[in-house]
């Protein structure tokens, strides 16, 4: 199977997610990847295949690909858009409010040039008030996990900051009920949330961040969460929405989230994530000596693009380099990956994504 080539995947996976005309970006990868086969398997690997799909389709080759057509995406937002309007019903019946995280927040204020664009494999809410969980019962939701009982006071177990997922036999992906915003070592980078966020449209109980909070929590969970995750293939999909939610903030707007990630010890994060994106979309060379930071990220990101294993292999040795970090161990992480480690299901899983990867 044809290589990828780490550079020009994103620059595909960009201008398909901002509307562009992208066929003479495929007329180029046909002459080495005729039956776009490379391209499919790492859009596979990396969790952006709604965006393989749009590209193939402008390319007229999405009928021998096998693969759902775009509609079927969009339909699944769509499942997703009136699951959270149902659950903001029944907020506003309680007087309750949730903030939307992460991706639900497409749901409502798109950076992606049409909807469906974004794989969502559950929904991120962040409450504040346990009388919101009175309303998930009232709605049907239960643990996924079945040995769980259902939550009834905020609290988490050490290394936590979300409870356990919940959900109901017919809605498609089930809901993390967020305590706080990313992972208790990374909570101070994102902020306050609540204290500029905005309704989101049509809806009264159900807010989002501001776009200039969001970007920032988007560019911490791709730059320490995401790497980090067994998944493996979630650092791709991240990259395109934090280039996304750049580009749409105003230039004062994108000096205000630099500072405020100067601000909280974050600046080194920032500036490797400039590095690589300024190499990958705009064709920087220079960029990988902007700091030792921006090269090993855009080195990393070359591993990931190259398969499955690859982003395994880099997801694995950042969190291995966390536990030599003061916050990561002052956090009670530790004992969360512990608990992980210590459970079987965890290393069935994982042995199956190995024997599964391309």
């Amino acid at each position: 199977m044809p290589d990828v080539d780490a550079r020009r995947f994103g620059e595909l996976c960009l201008g398909v997610a901002k509307g562009e005309d992208v066929s003479a970006l495929l007329a180029t990868w046909r002459t080495t990847d005729p039956a776009f086969s490379g391209l499919i398997l790492a859009s596979q690997n990396n969790k952006v295949l709604p965006l393989a799909v749009a590209a193939l389709q402008q390319a007229g080759a999405l009928g021998s690909a096998n693969l759902p057509p775009p509609s079927f995406w969009v339909s699944q937002n769509l499942l997703l858009r009136n699951q959270l309007i149902e659950l903001n019903e029944a907020l506003r019946t309680r007087q309750c409010t949730v903030l939307v995280l992460k991706g639900g927040i497409q749901l409502f204020r798109s950076a992606y040039a049409r909807a469906g664009m974004r794989t969502m494999s559950d929904l991120d809410i962040l409450i504040k008030d346990a009388e919101a969980l009175t309303c998930f019962t009232d709605l049907g939701y239960q643990p996924a996990a079945p040995t769980i009982a259902m939550p009834t006071r905020l609290e988490l177990e050490p290394g936590e900051h979300h409870l356990p997922p919940i959900k109901r036999p017919k809605d498609l992906v089930a809901i993390e009920p967020h305590i706080l915003p990313a992972t208790v070592e990374n909570a101070r980078l994102v902020g306050d949330l609540w204290a500029r966020a905005e309704l989101a449209p049509g809806l009264q109980s159900t807010y989002l961040p501001h776009p200039v909070d969001q970007l920032i929590l988007a560019v911490v969970h791709a730059l320490r969460h995401d790497r980090n995750s067994m998944h493996g293939g979630l650092f791709m999909r991240s990259l395109v929405e934090c280039e996304l939610l750049y580009a749409a903030l105003s230039p004062s707007e994108q000096s205000e989230a630099r500072d405020l990630m100067h601000a909280r010890g974050a600046e080194r994060l920032w500036t490797a994530w400039r590095g690589l994106a300024d190499w990958c979309f705009r064709n920087d060379d220079a960029a990988v000596h902007r700091s030792i930071a921006a090269r090993l990220l855009i080195y990393e990101y070359k591993l990931r693009s190259r398969s499955r294993k690859g982003a395994l292999l880099a997801s694995i040795t950042h969190l291995a380099c966390n536990f030599a970090s003061r916050d990561f161990l002052e956090s009670g992480r530790t004992k969360y990956f512990t608990r992980k480690v210590l459970n079987s299901a965890f290393w069935s899983r994982f042995v199956q994504k190995l024997l599964h990867s391309k």
